[in-house]
């Protein structure tokens, strides 16, 4: 058994034993009915629960700390001790992480939202897209992860780029914008007249 989850059922059972403890202490100072009533729900319900949850508290207090030391560990947060006390500062790095974070649940066709690998392998690949003109935030943005995998605009609406293996993100990407009907994705293994890729 985890340390943790171990922690957790010592606190469990400490706190049971304690909801006992003051249910039992109740019972001394109420009369006879009223202590035959509490012991009859005693037995068919248990004791009364603590409003608040002891092993819960724990795990909570704990999930925080490995979350900090999570972002410490990439950089997005700093511990700085002062005294005998500590506290934590986020980063460049973290601020600039928090505002990708921010502006990409904000605008789905924001520029932090791209971030592609170039196509790989042999070959041409060719995207041509006919997103209508009054979308114009979807169009920049699927230009903007065009260049951001290196393609190179061959006429309106038509990138190419070297490879035969385009980035799997890009298609999930559009997929989720519901962009999936309006871009086309060739893979052509003889160049033709395109010599300049």
């Amino acid at each position: 058994m985890k340390r943790e989850t171990f922690v957790e059922k010592i606190l469990e059972l400490l706190q049971f034993e304690a909801e006992v403890t003051v249910d039992l202490f109740k019972s001394f100072f109420m009369s006879k009915s009223e202590a035959r009533r509490d012991y009859r729900r005693f037995l068919s319900q248990g004791p009364r629960q603590f409003k608040t949850d002891w092993a819960d508290i724990y795990r909570k207090h704990r999930q925080f700390y490995n979350t900090l030391n999570y972002l410490q560990h990439e950089g997005l947060v700093v511990k700085k001790e002062k005294g005998k006390s500590s506290f934590w500062n986020i980063t460049k790095r973290g601020i600039e992480r928090l505002r990708y974070i921010r502006d990409r649940s904000q605008n789905n066709f924001s520029k932090f939202s791209v971030s592609l690998d170039p196509p790989t392998g042999s070959g041409l690949i060719i995207v041509a897209f006919d997103i209508p003109e009054k979308e114009r935030r979807a169009r920049d943005w699927v230009r903007a992860c065009l260049r951001e995998m290196e393609f190179k605009l061959l006429q309106k609406s038509v990138w190419v780029s070297r490879g035969n293996a385009i980035d799997e993100d890009f298609i999930h990407a559009i997929r989720e914008r519901k962009l999936l009907p309006h871009v086309h994705i060739f893979s052509v293994n003889k160049r033709g007249t395109i010599h300049e890729i």
